[in-house]
């Protein structure tokens, strides 16, 4: 009864779902490549691994999926090889078997295929040989931030119609795949949305100028990709409500564009997302930055024009936000991808009242980190996700034999191992020195924008206290105390993680060293920062050679407590580690609030109040003086003296998470469900 809008079904054209919980389309990289020939090179279609990820959401409750973006010609790529081609007639068994694994889960899910073009969002190969980049306008593109540059061919009008023959021939392949509906994709500047914008469309021909005719193009492919499944299976259209972007789309353009196009009468629901390539924040993809819910507004406008179901995406993780959008009229299907993501279970649970045993979302865009480097989709919550088949619901079996586990270490690792451990039916006992439990993750998550980072271990330590797990906080486990028990213990699990060290590696002779005068009273590191243990003066250093969150998160947050803040790295920029989407906020919000970044410097020495760098490819030598605080953010130790002792005197032992070798998140949440599932 909390959730009566959620769980009701909703109609989208002809067909029915289940409720109101919907996976958006989303890149997964679980393509099979194959090869046609020299003339047509390589193409891509879905594999085994996306058959099982979209079964495990069926399996979980969702009542709508919509398939990752799928290309409809072979001038669209996106510059990455985990884009499957629907243009290709050998995609509709793949279809096929996908469909029908989804709908004999029984729980009414329905599955969507989107199809898309890219535009000038493309690096100009598709794997194998070379194609024009299509756009509207012959100006360049940001794709992919900047990491291909051709300049664009402006379509000709055969071109035009040769690209609504290939959404007419995509679409005809989702329909004779068996699956329940079709997407046009028009959103996030890609081809469609790049006619409609003013930033990408220049044109002086029909297809430019006014927003009738930079609508023109995907109104002739929505009537001709209905012409082609006809009136019977459900069509919609995806677009973005906002560019945020100056000069581009703004949500009052997005109302009329979405009036334009329901008033064909042909689409059964518009999605709305928001966002372009040009976009001033990544709205695409929102991370923890951003609040739940963040463009809500877009659907509510859209919806108040309309008279279709609107879906509506932005960052929505809870089931209670989402039961209060429709109770609001804001959208009819609310989508929760990456809480899908992290828990495909989310609907059964929500359903069931245990919103306590979601395991959330932290927003981290791990999985969008995955996919930049063309590597296959992993969330850093979920070590199941994208290893469904061997991992997923129904894999994790009770153990032949109860053991009696020591865990050492209450942070990621050692939870999650103490998690998997005792629902396989081992007796689990964790110890952890420090009076709470999570680690450095707590820390972590005082953080300017990371404070979601400590739903990840709060989830954990949920799981293990209902599971049962002896916890004994504040005690330090030492080798005598496990030896004189070394009969009791049928496995040992050492997940006591890692310490700061002040050594920097030098890039430019490839060694790594002490710090000299890193031992003085004024010099700390981020955790005494982060816990409050430093005291710290007016003028700080801080020396990151971690290009990752730890060294760009704590500057930001000495900045927000009133220092003057000197950021030296070794590397090009901070924040190196990042993704383009991250840094996108983080490097105006550290200009904005005063934060000096010296980049390419390496550490000689900190004297006193000195600090003295060294330029990494000139050597050139920079002083900074009169400072009063240093933190050091540089090397990390294993913590594993615990380990070593009782190597080869213990029954089984294993080591995981920074104890291992120190690394972030998603390392440890992995090692700790596979030391689980092997005990």
């Amino acid at each position: 009864m909390q959730f009566k809008l959620l769980f009701s079904p909703l109609r989208i054209g002809t067909t029915e779902v289940p409720n109101r919980i919907l996976q958006t389309a989303h890149a997964k990289s679980f393509e099979d490549h194959v090869m046609a020939s020299p003339e047509e090179g390589s193409y891509a279609l879905p594999g085994e691994r996306n058959l099982y990820y979209h079964v495990e959401r069926a399996k979980g409750g969702a009542g709508l999926l919509v398939m990752e973006y799928q290309m409809v010609h072979p001038t669209s790529t996106g510059g990455i090889h985990y884009l499957a081609h629907a243009y290709r007639p050998e995609i509709v068994p793949r279809y096929r078997q996908i469909a029908e694994a989804v709908h004999a889960q029984g729980t009414g899910t329905k599955i969507f295929g989107q199809i898309c073009h890219v535009g000038m969002h493309t690096r100009g190969d598709q794997i194998d040989y070379y194609h024009p980049v299509w756009a509207p306008s012959a100006i360049p593109g940001l794709a992919e931030y900047g990491l291909y540059h051709l300049l664009p061919k402006e379509m000709e009008p055969e071109d035009i119609q040769e690209l609504i023959r290939a959404f007419v021939v995509s679409a005809r392949h989702v329909k004779e795949g068996g699956l329940d509906g079709v997407e046009v994709h028009a959103a996030h500047s890609y081809l469609l949305g790049q006619f409609m914008s003013p930033i990408s469309n220049k044109r002086t021909d029909c297809y430019g100028g006014s927003i009738e005719n930079r609508c023109r193009l995907a109104l002739e492919v929505i009537d001709a990709v209905r012409a082609e499944v006809g009136p019977d299976f459900p069509m919609g259209v995806r677009i973005s409500g906002d560019e945020f972007a100056p000069g581009g789309l703004t949500m009052a353009d997005t109302v009329e564009i979405a009036k334009l196009l329901a008033a064909t009468g042909k689409l059964d629901w518009i999605s709305v997302s928001a966002g372009s390539y040009w976009s001033v924040a990544p709205v695409i993809v929102g991370s923890m930055a951003f609040p739940p819910g963040f463009i809500l507004h877009l659907a509510a406008a859209v919806k108040q024009v309309v008279d279709i179901p609107v879906f509506c995406v932005g960052r929505i993780t809870d089931p209670t936000l989402a039961e209060r959008i429709l109770e609001e009229g804001q959208a009819d299907m609310v989508g929760m991808t990456r809480a899908l993501l992290a828990d495909p279970e989310l609907p059964h649970k929500a359903k069931e009242g245990r919103l306590e045993d979601i395991r959330p979302c932290i927003g981290c865009l791990f999985c969008v980190q995955r996919l930049w480097y063309n590597l296959p989709l992993a969330c850093a919550v979920n070590p199941a996700a994208g290893r469904e088949k061997y991992l997923g619901i129904g894999t994790l079996r009770p153990a032949p034999s109860p053991k009696k586990v020591l865990v050492v270490g209450g942070g990621p690792a050692g939870l999650k191992a103490a998690e998997v451990a005792t629902h396989r039916g081992h007796h689990v006992t964790l110890v952890e020195r420090e009076e709470s439990l999570g680690g450095q993750v707590r820390l972590a998550a005082r953080q300017p924008t990371r404070a979601d980072m400590e739903d990840a271990v709060r989830y954990l330590e949920i799981q293990v206290r209902k599971l049962g797990v002896q916890v004994i906080t504040g005690h330090e486990v030492t080798p005598q105390e496990v030896l004189a028990k070394a009969h009791y213990w049928d496995s040992v699990v050492i997940a006591t993680g890692c310490r700061p060290e002040p050594t920097f590696f030098s890039l430019s002779r490839l060694e790594n060293y002490l710090i000299p005068g890193a031992d003085q009273g004024h010099v700390f590191s981020a955790w005494d920062v982060l816990a409050g243990k430093a005291s710290l003066g007016p003028k700080v250093v801080v020396i990151d050679q971690d290009g990752h969150w730890r060294g760009v998160g704590t500057a930001e947050y000495l900045v927000d407590r009133g220092h003057q803040v000197t950021v030296v790295t070794s590397m090009n920029t901070v924040g190196q580690h990042l993704i383009p989407m991250e840094l996108q906020l983080l490097l105006p919000r550290l200009a904005f609030k005063g934060v000096r970044i010296i980049a390419s410097h390496e550490v000689v020495a900190i004297d006193g109040p000195t600090v003295h760098l060294r330029h990494v490819w000139t050597g050139q030598l920079l002083q900074l003086e009169g400072v009063d605080s240093v933190v050091v953010i540089t090397g990390r130790r294993p913590n594993d003296e615990l380990y070593f002792a009782l190597k080869g005197r213990v029954k089984e032992l294993h080591r995981i998470g920074d104890c291992l070798s120190p690394r972030t998140l998603e390392y440890a949440i992995w090692e700790g469900e596979m030391v689980g599932r092997a005990l």
